[in-house]
C-alpha cells in the first residue's frame, strides 16, 4: 500500500470514528439532560432556549434543557463536520469534480443554517 493510498483511508477511518464519536456523545449528553429533567428539584427553570445565547447561559447554570439541546447540537453539527471533512479528502484524491459538489453541499448547509433560524 503506497503512501497516497493510505492517507485517503486514514481520512475515512477519522470520518467513520467522528460519526460515531457524535452519535455517542449527543446520546449521552442528551440522555444527561433527559436524567436531570426528571430528578430536578422544583427551583430548576425549565424554559426552553431558542438561541445560542440562551442555550450558553442555560449551559452554565446546568439546566436540563440546555444539556439537550448542547446534545441536539451535536448530532446536527456532526454529519456537517463529515461533508466539510469529504472536501479534504476529495481534494487528496484530486476528484475537483466531488470537490465542487461537496462544497455546493456544504454551502447549503451552512446557508439553511443561517436563513433556517426561527423568525
Amino acid at each position: 500500500m503506497g503512501v497516497d493510498e493510505k492517507v485517503p483511508r486514514d481520512l475515512e477511518l477519522l470520518i467513520s470514528n467522528t460519526l460515531r464519536f457524535g452519535l455517542t456523545a449527543c446520546g449521552i449528553i442528551t440522555l444527561a439532560g433527559l436524567l436531570l429533567f426528571h430528578v430536578a428539584p422544583g427551583g430548576i427553570s425549565l424554559q426552553f432556549p431558542t438561541t445560542l445565547f440562551g442555550i450558553w447561559q442555560a449551559l452554565l447554570s446546568l439546566q436540563p434543557y440546555g444539556i439537550i439541546d448542547l446534545g441536539l447540537i451535536i448530532l446536527i453539527v456532526t454529519p456537517v463536520f463529515r461533508v466539510a471533512a469529504s472536501v479534504f479528502m476529495f481534494l487528496r484524491e484530486r476528484d475537483y469534480t466531488f470537490v465542487t459538489i461537496t462544497l455546493f453541499v456544504l454551502t447549503m448547509l451552512i446557508v439553511s443554517f443561517v436563513l433556517g433560524k426561527a423568525g
